[in-house]
């Protein structure tokens, strides 16, 4: 979902082997644009955060949760 709204992936995975790319993926921060497009609501970023969450108990239980917390957030004018 953040590869298909900002159209590059969440975090850049660092070093050669599989291990170390892997470790590098468990501390890598989400890396939200610098400046937030037009088009998307800031309130985004909190879903893709719990998306993306590290720790399996902090992301969405179901995709009836998630469809919940998109509708909630407000459409942008465009």
């Amino acid at each position: 979902l953040f590869e298909l709204v900002f159209g590059r992936y969440p975090f850049e995975l660092k070093g050669d082997s599989v291990r170390e790319r892997l470790e590098s993926h468990l501390e890598a921060a989400i890396d939200f644009p610098q400046v937030w497009p037009q088009g998307v609501p800031r309130d985004f970023a909190r879903v893709i955060e719990k998306l993306l969450a590290k720790n399996p108990s902090e992301r969405y239980r179901s995709f009836r949760e998630l469809e919940k917390e998109l509708q909630l957030i407000q459409p942008v004018n465009t």
